[in-house]
């Protein structure tokens, strides 16, 4: 697993725990990484965001 993509995982998890300080520091290190910053909202918060309602739609979880 690269680096990419362990950021964007954890990344994932920061957004579906609704952690806000740990997505900043996520984001951050994406940032200084040099990493795009647009593939991490694709594929780190859009994922997590997929999921939560996917999850929202089956009852699974709520979203406030």
């Amino acid at each position: 697993m690269t680096e990419q993509d362990k950021l964007f995982n954890q990344l994932q998890l920061a957004v579906i725990d609704g952690d806000e300080e740990k997505c900043q520091e996520i984001c951050k290190q994406v940032i200084d990484a040099g990493i795009n910053p647009v593939e991490a909202v694709k594929y780190g918060m859009g994922a997590a965001m997929e999921k939560l309602g996917n999850d929202y739609q089956a009852g699974i979880c709520f979203i406030p």
